[in-house]
């Protein structure tokens, strides 16, 4: 699990930063699961982290996005190739 700190700012850097440092760590998850692997993310962040992470994630890389639905987990969305140019 990786918490990350609320981010309240109303200064675009910070979120900026925030943003980057998840392209960080998905590049680091990327090359330990390898390539053609499906990651599984459980996420809970504000609009604009939610937002930004997408564009950093593309649709190259195969994931599973998960919402909670007010006792468990299930899977909203299928991140794939297909979802892109469908």
């Amino acid at each position: 699990m990786i918490f990350v700190n609320k981010c309240h700012s109303d200064d675009p850097g910070e979120w900026r930063i925030l943003i980057q440092q998840f392209g960080s760590l998905m590049h680091l998850v990327r090359g330990r699961v390898g390539s053609g692997a499906r990651v599984h993310l459980f996420m809970s962040v504000t609009l604009p982290l939610a937002f930004g992470m997408g564009a950093v994630w593309g649709t190259v890389s195969e994931a599973t996005f998960y919402h909670w639905g007010g006792k468990n987990y299930f899977p909203a969305v299928q991140i794939d190739r297909e979802l892109r140019f469908s």
